[in-house]
């Protein structure tokens, strides 16, 4: 027979009893059979007897299940807690009211049927989650490698860079300067040009902002008064000095903005030293020249009496001598002749600086030129043990156009200095022609 729960209550009229109303019910009623309810629900009574699925017991519950089932009899809502003997708890007591009746439902699950469910509901979740923070954790490091730290090693490099480059801007020796290319404004500049630029008079400064930007922009069209961006500025001093400035010019950016920038450099002593030096060649020339016109101009005064000297010594010569005057008289003859050769060399030398020599071309027979000049120096040679060969091109054996007397002194004055300095052996003399440029020339060689 199943079991059967009887529900009885006293009837009362008029405030006097005078009936019991009692009627039973199975307990399937309470526990219907479709519903899958776990092992440890029950429904406790007001009284305390335990109704579950299959029985009715007033068995005493489990002292913590019934210790904490009393804490909250009159309770109305759904409570749920943790019980235990030890540290741990044992199983998780969940119940709440049934109506106004005072019945509770209750459910005791234990610790490892509590985990059993958690595992099973949850544990798809847990993976999921698992294998979600996985890939985020690899992504967060993919990130951190292909993105965060190359840009903070390019963060640090262009940090190193503004550093290293201010720093080189503060220490150069030369004044540099970043200008705004739109107004000619000043947005940095290191120490070097704020001392060049400190003393400037009122409107210079910004005069010379926009020479700057007019250098650059001039370059950029192709300006050849832009010197590929080098010009060159005078700077007025409020204490009337000009500085002389030497400025490069090039294109750059700032914060974003087009910039120029402008190396300055203080050239004022270099070009004072420049004008003394200029100053000093110029009066050197000067002097220079007036003696070399002095001395181009006292040629006629200076051979006159020479070459009177020589008249009267031919003179002489051609007159009655014994042989002591004669000897005499070549001596005389010879120094005279030495004289005049050291004189026309100094006055030949002065009209080449003073622009007052000219050649007199006429034809004239080299061959015959430059034997005549080993032959006046073949003793001299002989002196020192030297050969004096002399080597001539048949081509030259007609006449050629030239100037014979500047032609022998030169190269008399090349087989005098080859002998001079030669110590053994021979000196060659050469004469041949060449072509150059299709013209012929002559070609001497000593």
């Amino acid at each position: 027979r199943a079991p059967v729960v009887t529900v009885a209550t006293l009837i009362h009229v008029d405030g006097e009893p005078c009936a019991v109303f009692a009627m039973d019910f199975p307990l399937s009623a309470i526990f219907p059979e479709d519903d899958d309810l776990e092992e440890g629900f029950f429904v406790q009574t007001v009284e305390g007897a335990v109704l579950r699925p299959d029985s009715m017991s007033r068995d005493p519950l489990p002292p913590v299940v019934s210790r904490a089932l009393m804490e909250r009899t009159h309770a109305a809502t759904n409570l749920q807690t943790f019980v235990g003997n030890g540290l741990l708890p044992s199983a998780m007591v969940l119940d709440g009211p049934v109506g106004r009746s005072g019945w509770r439902a209750v459910e005791v699950v234990e610790t490892g049927t509590l985990w059993e469910r958690l595992r099973r509901n949850t544990l798809w979740l847990f993976a999921l989650t698992g294998l979600t923070c996985t890939l985020m954790l690899a992504w967060v490091r993919l990130v951190d490698r292909r993105i965060m730290r190359p840009t903070q090693m390019q963060s640090l490099r262009l940090q190193e860079s503004e550093v290293l480059g201010r720093t080189i801007i503060e220490s150069t020796g030369v004044g540099l300067v970043i200008l705004d290319s739109t107004n000619a404004a000043v947005l940095m500049e290191n120490d070097v040009s704020d001392r060049i630029t400190a003393h400037a008079e009122p409107g210079e400064l910004a005069r010379f902002h926009r020479a700057a930007c007019n250098a650059l922009v001039g370059c950029e069209h192709g300006n050849a008064d832009a010197r590929h961006g080098k010009f060159n500025f005078e700077l007025a001093h409020i204490d009337d000095t000009v500085s002389h400035l030497s400025v490069r010019v090039a294109e750059s950016t700032y914060q974003g903005n087009p910039a120029t920038l402008c190396a300055i450099d203080d050239v004022t002593a270099a070009r004072q030293s420049e004008a003394t030096l200029l100053q000093a060649i110029h009066d050197a020339d000067a002097a220079n020249r007036a003696k070399s016109a002095f001395l181009a101009t006292m040629s006629h005064e200076i051979r006159t009496p020479l070459n009177g000297m020589l008249g009267s010594i031919e003179l002489l010569e051609v007159s009655a001598l014994d042989a002591a005057q004669r000897d005499q008289l070549e001596v005389m003859q010879q120094s005279a002749q030495s004289l005049i050769q050291i004189i026309n060399d100094v006055l030949d030398f002065s009209k080449i600086e003073a622009g007052q020599m000219a050649l007199q071309a006429r034809p004239c027979q080299i061959d015959s030129l430059v034997e005549d000049v080993c032959r006046r120096f073949a003793p001299d040679a002989e002196r020192r043990s030297l050969q004096l060969p002399c080597v001539i091109d048949p081509a030259l054996h007609s006449p050629i156009l030239l100037d014979p007397l500047k032609t022998e002194q030169v190269l008399g004055n090349l087989v005098s200095n080859a002998i001079k300095f030669t110590e053994q052996g021979k000196v060659v003399v050469e004469a041949t022609t060449m072509t150059e440029g299709g013209r012929d020339w002559l070609k001497l060689r000593v």
